[in-house]
């Protein structure tokens, strides 16, 4: 027999409402763990990646600057631009070592582009200067070979505006050797040979950064190999450095100081309009300008003309900026990065639509390099689409061990 007390009473329909209430809102919390958890396993890929970017580029550069410029007079292109970016026939450098005669030589660079910055803009640096910073050099093989006549030279010449700009730009130049050629009679000649394709991506490209066919082996590209010599892998180029070399003093020829660019998933071998781009104070082509910049200050802001949605931005939170302000009365060439630690934008209606940002820098501004501050029209800021991280590492010296 059934009694009262034996009984049990069901859960209400409140109750249940209320249990699959609870469930539900910890099931979505669990669930928003798997993308946070896909994120944060993406940045640490990339993280590693651009580590080891910044490692093998830094290993190339120092066996490069001794074996090539310190200790021979192999390349002279390089060592010339740090003092006469506009000069691309390296015979006026005084060659290294000192005992070494240029009397019975002669060196030119085949088809020298032409040059864009005045002589006034960018001239040549005299003895008197020393004991201020050379010229800040971009050695970038790979946006070199994107590019053709003036755009190999100068960082952010292939750029939106309608015309060619002739302000001082920072130089770029590629790695290379200098080759004898057979001349008869004498003087011997020798002819800079830069990177081919080959070479700047087998060296400016991460070296574990493979590309895989479909059932996860290893590709090798046999199509352009002869049937003798062994198949060579094929990288993907998604991971490809720069490197920023400075002589902090003009005088020692032997020290540089050297920055690292890496970039995650810039085109190695394709220029794209406006993925590198100069902007200066007041830019007669669009309205453009670069609004504060204070020594000791953080905040800055940039106009610039707006991008369409399919190409990579050049600014956005957790990128980077260049100070890249080239001054010559006042003896200023900087070559200082900043990260963006928070932003804000706003889109104008104006033909063309061009964006307003208001940049929180994550240090402050940097005072200039040279004698006095360069004035507020002269100040020039370089954007790169693509730029992941940029490591700041010792500087190149004639004793130039692979840093850690």
């Amino acid at each position: 027999m059934t009694t009262r007390h034996d009984r049990r009473a069901g859960s209400t329909l409140t109750e249940v409402l209320v249990s699959l209430f609870v469930m539900a809102a910890r099931m979505t919390a669990l669930l928003t763990l798997f993308p946070l958890g896909a994120l944060k396993i993406a940045q640490m890929v990339k993280d590693d990646r651009t580590a080891q970017t910044a490692g093998q580029a830094d290993a190339t550069m120092r066996m490069y600057w001794k074996a090539n410029i310190e200790q021979s007079v192999n390349d002279q292109v390089l060592p010339l631009a740090l003092i006469d970016p506009r000069n691309p026939n390296p015979q006026s450098e005084p060659q290294h070592p000192a005992t070494f005669s240029t009397a019975a030589l002669s060196f030119v660079i085949s088809n020298p582009p032409t040059l864009t910055p005045s002589a006034a803009n960018m001239p040549r640096l005299q003895a008197s200067e020393n004991n201020r910073a050379s010229y800040p050099v971009l050695v970038d093989p790979l946006g070199d070979l994107a590019r053709i006549n003036a755009e190999k030279l100068w960082v952010g010449q292939r750029s939106y505006n309608p015309g060619p700009y002739t302000g001082p730009m920072i130089p770029r130049r590629t790695l290379g050797m200098m080759t004898p050629v057979a001349s008869p009679p004498a003087p011997r000649r020798f002819v800079f040979q830069p990177f081919n394709s080959a070479q700047a991506f087998g060296n400016c490209s991460l070296i574990e950064d493979l590309a895989f066919n479909t059932n996860g082996e290893a590709f090798y590209d046999r199509a352009t190999q002869p049937p003798s010599a062994a198949a060579s892998n094929t990288r993907q180029g998604i991971y490809n450095w720069a490197a920023m070399i400075q002589r902090p003093r003009n005088g020692d020829r032997t020290t540089a100081t050297m920055t690292i660019l890496v970039f995650d998933g810039r085109p190695p071998l394709l220029a794209v309009d406006g993925d590198e781009t100069v902007i200066p104070n007041t830019n007669p082509f669009v309205n453009t300008s670069v609004g504060s910049w204070t020594v000791g200050n953080r905040d800055v802001t940039l106009t610039i003309p707006l991008r369409s949605t399919d190409l990579p931005p050049l600014i956005r939170r957790g990128g980077w900026i260049m100070d890249g302000t080239i001054h010559a009365p006042n003896n200023v060439r900087n070559a200082n990065f900043y990260r963006i630690a928070g932003m804000t934008e706003i889109v104008s209606n104006v033909t063309p639509p061009t964006v307003t940002y208001s940049l929180d820098l994550e240090t402050p501004i940097k005072p200039d390099n040279g004698t006095a501050t360069a004035p507020p029209n002269a100040r020039q800021i370089y954007l790169f689409a693509g730029l992941s991280e940029v490591f700041e590492r010792p500087p190149l010296t004639a004793d130039n061990f692979v840093q850690p």
